[in-house]
């Protein structure tokens, strides 16, 4: 039997001030008018959401002109397929376009256009110079808000500021039919913020809230096909790889790495995020098990 699934609705990144909630058991459309009267904020469209479980697991399907976003966990690398939008406090990353990198205001006013140079980190944020993303104008965007490395295939996208993560958020657009397997954040519109909690919290009550609405006809929405993969478990660490024991001089931190059983690509990319500290990028990989690093 599949579980219930609460929507707790709030006002800010951080999910602290809530102003609704409710669970179900039954599909629905989300949008600003039902089932939640979340129209305070008119960047909501009437019909942003659509929350399906005939298959038997809740999945999610942004139906919605200006889109829906998932949150990603702060300091934890994501590779994405080109096509997903990125968005960082108001500005948007369009990544539709392998070859060039866009930026846009929440207006989708075009503020940057660029060539992409293939993995090379950039970073968004504002107050930064040097070749990265830089909205000084986005109040919403921290000074160093999220690491990007662009490649032929794919992109990785973590979201940072200092180590701590930036103040609110960093998101991607919600792939198609994404399955809701554990607790998620959303973003729809630009003022409120959903997170999807699987079983109901103590407090809630269940409501039905089947309605002629609900039945309706999903519209079908041109959407990127990739999905966002999760990485493979890895290999028990070798405790004579830790970096902290001293590292024989023909080495270098990529082949320590390497030889803990990452791929190249992993390497690369860990060390890049990293600024080549070989500590970091180890536990960086550590603690991404649960993370969509491929």
């Amino acid at each position: 039997m599949i579980k219930p699934l609460t929507l707790l609705f709030y006002t800010n990144a951080d999910c602290t001030n809530k102003f609704g909630e409710f669970t179900t058991t039954k599909p629905l459309i989300l949008g600003n008018k039902f089932p939640m009267p979340i129209n305070l904020d008119d960047t909501v469209e009437e019909k942003q959401l659509s929350i399906d479980n005939s298959k038997g697991v809740w999945t999610i399907r942004d139906i919605s002109f200006k889109g829906t976003y998932m949150r990603l966990t702060k300091n934890v690398p994501y590779v994405i397929p080109y096509g997903p939008f990125i968005v960082c406090g108001l500005t948007w990353v369009d990544t539709s376009d392998f070859k060039k990198i866009r930026l846009i205001d929440k207006d989708f006013k075009e503020l940057l256009l660029m060539e992409v140079q293939y993995n090379k980190l950039y970073v968004i944020g504002k107050g930064i110079e040097g070749d990265n993303l830089v909205n000084p104008n986005d109040k919403k965007l921290s000074g160093n808000h999220a690491k990007l490395i662009f490649t032929e295939k794919n992109i990785t996208v973590m979201d940072w500021k200092k180590g701590e993560g930036s103040l609110n958020g960093t998101f991607i657009s919600v792939l198609p039919d994404f399955k809701v397997k554990e607790n998620v954040s959303l973003r729809i519109g630009y003022e409120t913020f959903c997170c999807l909690d699987i079983g109901i919290p103590a407090g809630s009550a269940s409501l039905d809230l089947t309605t002629e609405e609900d039945k309706h006809e999903i519209p079908t929405v041109s959407k990127p096909t990739n999905s966002v993969k999760p990485i493979s478990t890895k290999p028990e660490m070798n405790p004579s790889l830790k970096p902290e024991i001293s590292i024989a001089p023909n080495k270098t931190s990529y082949d320590i790495i390497t030889e803990m059983g990452y791929s190249s690509y992993e390497a690369t990319m860990a060390l890049e995020l990293c600024q080549d500290n070989l500590e970091n990028a180890v536990n960086l990989l550590l603690e991404s098990k649960d993370s969509y690093l491929l």
